[in-house]
């Protein structure tokens, strides 16, 4: 499984740094594969990503949520971060 970290303090960190740059960056990345191919889906929202991420599993693709590095972020890590 691929490496992951904590989510909360790279929000908290972004959100004080949006202010200074005029390109907004994405935080996560919503990946799957499935039985009409690859799915990518960008958000800056925690809690949509997870919704797409249940959704896509019960239509039957394989789902994650990755950081703009491309580094996998366990759901239940990002469920705490939110709340």
């Amino acid at each position: 499984m691929a490496e992951t970290r904590k989510v909360a303090p790279v929000l908290a960190a972004d959100a004080g740094n949006s202010k200074r740059r005029r390109v907004r960056h994405v935080n996560l990345i919503v990946k799957a594969r499935g039985p009409s191919g690859p799915a990518t889906i960008r958000s800056d929202d925690p809690k949509h990503a997870l919704s797409l991420v249940r959704y896509l599993r019960t239509i039957g693709y394989k789902a994650w949520i990755e950081d703009r590095n491309g580094k996998e972020i366990e759901e239940t890590v990002l469920m705490k971060a939110i709340g």
